[in-house]
């Protein structure tokens, strides 16, 4: 089992809320169907490589989420619908959320890195067959 710490340095996820969805970056609220966070993920690999923000919006605020759970869901995720599994790296980041002096909450952001795969990375359709994705712009889409 994996145990996450948290980054104590938030500059590098501050820097990626700054910027926008696309080629090589998605934000999830959450992990909320395992195939499609397996079919950005695979994307991501077979394209350039990306980050996903786990617990950040479409607007880019942080909503926060229970990392340990969602670490879980990305891993089952790739072990289900995945293969080969692609080079995943993980980062916790504890955001706190002030309201003048007092610490109102502690808000959970978790990054993960894909590396770009050096061979193609399939996914398990829910039809049972296996499809490559890639990333154009800010989308997963099926390759041509």
């Amino acid at each position: 089992m994996t145990v996450l710490l948290p980054e104590p340095d938030h500059g590098p996820l501050l820097q990626l809320l700054q910027g926008r969805e696309g080629l090589n970056l998605d934000f999830k609220q959450r992990v909320t169907d395992l195939f499609k966070i397996a079919r950005s993920i695979a994307g991501f690999a077979n394209t350039q490589g990306g980050t996903l923000l786990i617990g950040v919006n479409d607007q880019r605020r942080i909503a926060g989420i229970d990392a340990e759970e969602e670490h879980y869901m990305v891993l089952k995720a790739v072990d289900t619908f995945l293969s080969p599994a692609p080079a995943l790296e993980f980062t916790l980041y504890v955001v706190p959320e002030w309201a003048g002096e007092v610490l109102v909450a502690e808000r959970q952001v978790l990054l993960v890195h894909i590396a770009k795969a050096p061979s193609p990375i399939l996914t398990l359709s829910k039809q049972g067959e296996a499809v490559l994705y890639i990333r154009e712009g800010d989308r997963t889409i099926l390759a041509p």
